[in-house]
C-alpha cells in the first residue's frame, strides 16, 4: 500500500479550510466581533468583584463563592482563547 507524502500544510482539505477562514475573517461582522473580544475578560472581572461592589443586595457566602469561581472561570477561559487567537494570528 503506497501513501503519498503530503505535508499537512499543503493538504487540499487544510488549504481549502484556511481559504474559507480567511474569507470569513474579511467579513465586517467577524472583524467587529474580534474587536470586542476584550469585553469577556472584563465580564469575568466584574463577576469576581460584583458581590462587594453592588449595593442593596444581600450576599451569602455560597453566592460570593459562586460569583468568584464563575468569574475566575470566565476570565481564565477568555484569556486563554484570546492568547490562542493572538498566537495563531502571529504564525
Amino acid at each position: 500500500m503506497a501513501t503519498a507524502d503530503v505535508r499537512t500544510e499543503r493538504h487540499p482539505d487544510i488549504v481549502a479550510l484556511r481559504a474559507h477562514y480567511d474569507e470569513a475573517a474579511e467579513n465586517p461582522l467577524a472583524q467587529a466581533a474580534d474587536g470586542v473580544a476584550f469585553t469577556i475578560p472584563v465580564l469575568g472581572l466584574w463577576m469576581i468583584v460584583a458581590p462587594w461592589v453592588v449595593v442593596g443586595v444581600t450576599t451569602t457566602t455560597p453566592m460570593i463563592w459562586s460569583d468568584v469561581l464563575g468569574g475566575a472561570a470566565v476570565l481564565a477561559f477568555s484569556l486563554t482563547v484570546m492568547a490562542l487567537g493572538m498566537m495563531r494570528r502571529h504564525n
